[in-house]
């Protein structure tokens, strides 16, 4: 019950560090913190892709992009091994 809960807080954190409406700090602690984000390198990856026609930072856009379907994929298996023993707890 509390997963849930959680991931939307930590993903709605995250959402509000991604530099959309501003721009990304080159230096500092919010720098550091920024690039650690892998939303920011997916939302800054496609906004580059936009505006300027090419990626600015491609190691992250598709670091982040082949982590992302990592977990998706690693969660997605996860789901289909427990589908059955859920069901039956139901």
């Amino acid at each position: 019950r509390d997963i849930p809960n959680a991931v939307n807080l930590i993903t709605t954190f995250l959402l509000f560090l991604v530099p959309v409406l501003y721009p990304a700090p080159e230096s500092g602690l919010f720098a550091a913190i920024n690039s650690l984000n892998p939303l920011s390198h997916l939302i800054s990856g496609c906004r580059d892709l936009v505006f300027a026609g090419r990626l600015t930072n491609p190691v992250g856009f598709f670091g982040s992009s082949g982590f992302s379907v990592f977990i998706f994929l690693f969660f997605l298996r996860f789901f289909y091994l427990v589908e059955t023993k859920i069901a039956e707890r139901i």
